[in-house]
């Protein structure tokens, strides 16, 4: 079978770049063709540079022209590329991302079945939150390419099958988790003391750019600072790893100021796979208080590097009740009063959650496996070939 990735800023990185990374090389691994189609990179990547694994081809398209228009990027392609991957003749096309003006190519070049994965855009803070006149113009657009040419949608969680559904509700839609970051690699732990302090120091640990209002920072910064106030006894550490976003990283450095906090934090920037490994394996608690977020590689990362973890519950990791119903996992609302509570609970019962975490190690590493992902994902597409009618021509 040949697969065909769409995801015009792959090269550009970020969680959705490594995302669509990870599940092509567990394709290519399990003996699919598999291609990355993107648009060449006129910036440099979020994180670190994108590493395609053995048996991904990547197919590198030069706009003719290009303009950035608020959030988008407006992009022609050459001829001579739209001529090549109409000859690349996949057998299913599988668009990532949402409200990219790219993806309209996709129902102009391919014939053969399309699946989209929205990667969070469908939940409704989103939707809200910026630009919500473009979006509902792209879902108006979208609609009738959706019922003529999309023929699944694939959801990272139950929480996103959700949301997919109040906006597409006939369409069909299957569910299949994702691994995490292809250059992420969970540092095995040998037993519970190595989660539980040897002093009173408690460090927590948070990963994702420093967007303060989607991650829900300063929320974590008020919660963290509650718990300092509660828990005296307790030297509380935060780190927070991930790149500057829209300035936060300066906002949040003055809010830790104002609560008095300064010296218990620490911001890492932007780190490597590897490091970020290691940052995770230094720390005893994981925290993301994230306002809406689809299915976050770095709560991947934490659970796989088996870490007690305090989680909002709007991220849509947490929908998953093999997820949600694990003993070392704390689900909280995305409220500072919460958190707090959460942050005091865990601190006083650390080597008990450790214990729990360790116990459910392989657990959560098979649910999060990539080759699992991989697998899923190919038998959804081999049913839709076998469904897809064998002489439709693109739009």
């Amino acid at each position: 079978m040949h697969v065909l990735h769409w995801y015009s800023n792959l090269l550009h990185g970020g969680g959705v770049a490594s995302a669509v990374a990870g599940v092509a090389g567990a394709q290519a691994r399990q003996g699919a063709r598999v291609t990355i189609a993107a648009a060449e990179a006129d910036r440099h990547p979020l994180y670190e540079p994108m590493a395609l694994q053995a048996g991904v081809d990547l197919f590198a398209w030069s706009p003719t022209s290009a303009a950035h228009v608020g959030s988008q990027d407006l992009r022609v392609m050459a001829r001579h590329d739209i001529a090549r991957l109409r000859n690349s003749r996949p057998d299913v096309v599988h668009v990532h991302g949402e409200f990219s003006v790219d993806n309209l190519w996709v129902p102009r070049l391919f014939s053969c079945p399309v699946v989209v994965s929205p990667h969070g855009a469908f939940h409704p803070v989103v939707l809200r939150k910026s630009r919500r006149l473009a979006k509902r113009l792209y879902l108006a657009t979208e609609g009738p390419v959706v019922k003529r040419r999309v023929a699944a949608f694939h959801a990272l969680t139950p929480m996103e099958r959700e949301h997919t559904t109040a906006i597409f509700p006939q369409a069909k839609i299957y569910c299949a988790p994702q691994g995490a970051s292809p250059s992420f690699r969970a540092l095995r732990a040998t037993d519970a003391s190595e989660r539980s302090p040897r002093k009173a120091t408690i460090t927590l640990a948070s990963v994702g750019r420093l967007d303060v209002f989607t991650k829900g920072l300063d929320l974590l910064l008020e919660a963290f600072s509650c718990a300092v106030s509660r828990a005296p006894d307790a030297d509380l550490r935060l780190i927070m790893v991930g790149p500057d976003w829209k300035q936060g990283r300066a906002w949040l450095e003055g809010r830790a100021s104002e609560l008095g906090i300064t010296h218990r934090v620490r911001f890492t920037g932007a780190l490597t796979g590897g490091e970020v490994a290691g940052v995770l394996a230094e720390a005893n608690v994981y925290i993301q208080l994230s306002r809406h977020e689809g299915f976050p590689l770095s709560v991947v990362e934490a659970l796989s590097s088996t870490m007690p973890a305090i989680l909002s519950d709007a991220i849509g990791t947490v929908s998953y009740p093999e997820i949600a119903d694990l003993p070392h996992v704390m689900v909280v609302p995305p409220s500072a009063a919460e958190a707090a509570r959460a942050i005091t609970a865990a601190a006083a019962r650390l080597p008990d959650l450790s214990a729990a975490a360790l116990s459910c190690r392989d657990r959560v590493r098979s649910f999060f496996s990539w080759e699992r992902a991989a697998g899923m994902h190919l038998d959804e597409y081999a049913r839709l070939c076998v469904a897809s009618p064998a002489n439709a021509t693109p739009a």
